[in-house]
């Protein structure tokens, strides 16, 4: 024992014992301080190929300052692309619906100048003759056919004709040669008539006398030509 201490440490020996142990004393706290924070790492010090994969998630970035992915990108472009189209039909859409329109009027518009120039006067072509007593326009206010015979009806009955007023048309045998001819509701006072009886294949000689009643009733004498007598032979009667 008294061997060890024969010497006394220089000066030297002593800062240097304490210098180590300083040392060592410091990497510990330091050791200490790296498990617990990161202040002891310099910002920007750190590679990535220093990190673990797939230990930084969402929480540890900023999301707002990340630019657009491409992915994202393309997303932008498709709600601009999908915004086109749906204008663009929108519009489609609207101009065929507007065409349609355009083309319904047009046919519309060329089927009334069509109706229009069928017709005459206001009237359609099937309207020439027209059911009006009261015009002096020269159309016919009416016409009748009487097959007569000796056993023609005695009282009134409907005969074949037309009548302004639209109402029926009658005749009825007053006696040999002798008619009475009524058209129902007519105001017209003028009528003419003639013979319409086949004799052999060669119209009959003969001749009607006509003497109006009154408005749309006339009385009616049917003659043999050469015998000036009264003969049953069918006449054709019409008001002007």
């Amino acid at each position: 024992m008294r061997s060890l201490f024969r010497h006394r440490p220089s000066g030297a020996m002593v800062v240097a014992v304490i210098a180590l142990v300083v040392a060592l004393g410091g990497t510990a706290i330091a050791a200490g301080k790296l498990v617990s924070g990161d202040s002891l790492i310099k910002k920007k010090s750190l590679s990535g190929n220093r990190l673990r994969n797939s230990t930084v998630t969402g929480t540890q970035i900023k999301l707002s300052t990340l630019g657009t992915v491409p992915s994202a990108a393309l997303a932008t472009h498709a709600t601009t692309a999908g915004s086109a189209t749906t204008a663009t039909n929108a519009t489609n859409a609207t101009n065929a619906t507007n065409a349609t329109n355009a083309t319904n009027a047009t046919n519309a518009t060329t089927a009334a100048t069509a109706t229009n120039a069928l017709s005459l006067g206001g009237l359609a072509a099937s309207g020439y003759t027209q059911s009006n007593c009261n015009t002096t326009t020269g159309q016919v206010k009416g016409f009748a056919t009487v097959a007569a015979s000796a056993t023609f009806s005695a009282s009134f009955v409907n005969v074949p004709g037309y009548n302004c007023s639209g109402q029926a048309v009658q005749a009825e045998r007053i006696g040999v040669g002798e008619y009475e001819i009524k058209f129902l509701g007519s105001p017209v006072t003028i009528a003419i008539g003639t013979v319409s009886a086949d004799c052999g294949g060669i119209p009959c000689v003969g001749y009607v006398a006509v003497d109006p009643v009154s408005a749309g009733d006339w009385k009616v004498a049917v003659y043999n030509a050469g015998s000036n007598a009264l003969v049953d032979e069918g006449f054709e009667f019409i008001t002007p």
